[in-house]
């Protein structure tokens, strides 16, 4: 099966050759996030998990909202080397590459993952006051490299930008929930169970794409006549 080339990537951590408070703090942030929630952690446990103080941390990131900020930009940094190149057009392969990239990043950094299904459930109120979308670019990157296989006519015409959200978040849902999967299946593993899905997704990605080859061209949303 074609991939995508990807550079090695480090496991969950702050990044090579950096060290001080300011890392640790993430490290400490991006798994509390991830396990609670925005609102459900504290600055108080953020720094209690590390043994530092509060305005140490208020030093370093100004407020919460800001540290949260840091973490999601290291997600974001750790899912280039998973990313399409900017000009690169897909065809079926590349799309089906693209989401087994995506799923290998899921497996690579699960608190990442997670935190990201929570922070598309939880954050209606954040988001309308966001003035960055940390997540766009990379979706960006994802519908992009879609939409240029479409204009070059390597891919048959289908929504993109829907189809991307619907790959993402299916792949975060199902590897948040391996383990209550396992027990439901009689798995042995959740290796097993992850396995199964993989393969699942995939086939399932390749015929959704030749079904969109082989149906009607998709009809734009009509306008309303009510102004």
């Amino acid at each position: 099966m074609t991939r995508l080339v990807r550079n090695r990537v480090r496991k969950v951590g702050r990044p090579a050759g950096v060290s001080g408070t300011r890392e640790r703090l993430i490290d400490e942030a991006s798994t509390l996030f991830a396990s609670n929630g925005f609102a459900a952690t504290s600055l108080r446990e953020i720094c209690e998990g590390l043994g530092v103080s509060g305005p140490a941390l208020l030093h370093h990131f100004g407020s919460k909202s800001r540290l949260y900020a840091e973490v999601l930009d290291r997600i974001v940094a750790s899912m280039q080397p998973y990313l399409p190149p900017e000009h690169d057009a897909a065809d079926r392969k590349g799309v089906v590459a693209m989401v087994d990239g995506y799923f290998d990043w899921t497996l690579q950094y699960p608190q990442y993952s997670q935190l990201i299904m929570r922070e598309l459930m939880e954050n209606r109120e954040r988001v309308d006051k966001a003035q960055n979308l940390s997540m766009k670019p990379v979706m960006d990157a994802m519908i992009g490299f879609m939409k240029r296989g479409q204009q070059q006519g390597k891919l048959p015409d289908f929504d993109a930008e829907v189809f991307a959200f619907f790959y993402t978040g299916a792949v975060a849902h199902f590897v948040t929930a391996a383990p209550t999967v396992r027990r439901i299946l009689d798995s042995k593993s959740d290796d097993e169970v992850l396995d199964r899905f993989r393969s699942t997704l995939l086939g399932a990605i390749g015929a959704m794409l030749d079904g969109f080859r082989h149906g009607a061209p998709r009809q734009a949303p009509e306008e309303s006549d009510e102004q």
